[in-house]
């Protein structure tokens, strides 16, 4: 298994490194800015979580349920996180939720380790009533040239993730839920080992619709898909006659 419980360790070191501590704020800013969480929301994040990313939903005031894909996540990460989060395995391609249940769904290193990336968005827009967040390796930036790129993977994971481009995510958005109203940007433009002044420069950086950051992430609003209609179907039966057959009675009295 990709996410052994060795692998969870190496992750949640990675996040307590002052290097680390830097690029979690970068993403949580960037995060915030694009999704908008609230106090009392109910959100689940999805892909390989650690206590520390998951502790800012946690600060936001978030009814935080984490799916992760192994039981090693969660035996690390739940010594970070305690009580405040439900944790639950399994597949990331086939959610153990109702349809709607969360008001927030984040895909957070999760689109990077799976085979089936729109069966993924496919699924977090299906759990979500109000909005979704992705979150994920930037192919288009320049931190990633080299060897030393900016990542909270582990070394063995940075060589099997995937990473993804702006009009890539635009793309599976779009052809799910048409031309639905898209936020993106992205953060992370300068490496940490230049130095500390470099988070100064940092901050003056523009994050909404800059494709050049490491880390990539965009918003947009889950609307309802099916609506059950109430209202009496009005009209003639005759609509509804086929050779000779009428509809059931007492099921449908005519058609608009």
């Amino acid at each position: 298994m990709i996410f052994d419980q060795a692998i969870a360790e190496e992750m949640s070191r990675l996040y307590g490194t002052e290097q680390g501590q830097y690029l979690a704020s970068r993403q949580e800013k960037l995060i915030r800015l694009l999704l908008h969480p609230g106090r009392g929301e109910r959100l689940l994040c999805v892909g390989a979580a650690t206590g520390e990313s998951l502790a800012p939903f946690i600060g936001f005031g978030c009814l935080t349920t984490a799916l992760v894909p192994s039981p090693g996540l969660v035996e690390v990460a739940s010594r970070k996180t305690g009580a405040r989060v439900d944790f639950r395995v399994g597949p990331d391609d086939d959610f153990p939720f109702s349809d709607d249940e969360f008001d927030l769904v984040v895909l957070l290193a999760a689109l990077e380790f799976t085979p089936n990336h729109r069966r993924v968005i496919d699924e977090a827009i299906r759990v979500c009533r109000d909005r979704v967040f992705i979150g994920v390796k930037n192919r288009c930036s320049p931190l990633f040239l080299g060897k030393n790129s900016e990542s909270l993977f582990p070394q063995p994971l940075r060589r099997q993730a995937r990473s993804y481009h702006i009009g890539e995510l635009l793309s599976l958005v779009r052809n799910r839920l048409g031309k639905v109203d898209v936020s993106w940007g992205s953060s992370v433009f300068l490496p940490y080992r230049l130095g500390k002044k470099i988070v100064d420069i940092e901050k003056h950086i523009p994050l909404l619709k800059n494709p050049c950051g490491a880390f990539l992430g965009l918003s947009f609003p889950v609307s309802y898909r099916f609506r059950t209609m109430q209202n009496v179907i009005v009209g003639g039966p005759g609509v509804f006659k086929e050779k000779g057959r009428e509809p059931a009675q007492g099921l449908v009295r005519g058609g608009k």
